[in-house]
């Protein structure tokens, strides 16, 4: 488990498994939250150029006559 949460860059504290010893204020949680937070925040700049290339590559499959070829219109990324 706690290789997960290394590769993941999430601390124990997410899912309430904190040390003994750690303080449990809110201002100590909110530290331990910075390094999640901030990888979030890092990987939602490509959330529009993903959408983006997605969309042109279907667009490119229709342009070269693919058999089959899949049009994108909403694309949603969870």
């Amino acid at each position: 488990m706690e290789q997960m949460y290394i590769l993941s860059n999430t601390t124990t504290a997410a899912f309430g498994q904190l040390k003994p010893g750690l303080a449990e204020s809110g201002s100590a949680l909110r530290r331990l939250m910075m390094a999640p937070l901030t990888k979030v925040n890092r990987v939602r700049r490509f959330d529009p150029v993903v959408k983006k290339v997605l969309k042109l590559a279907s667009e490119l499959e229709a342009a070269q006559v693919m058999p089959n070829p899949i049009k994108l219109d909403n694309i949603s990324i969870s």
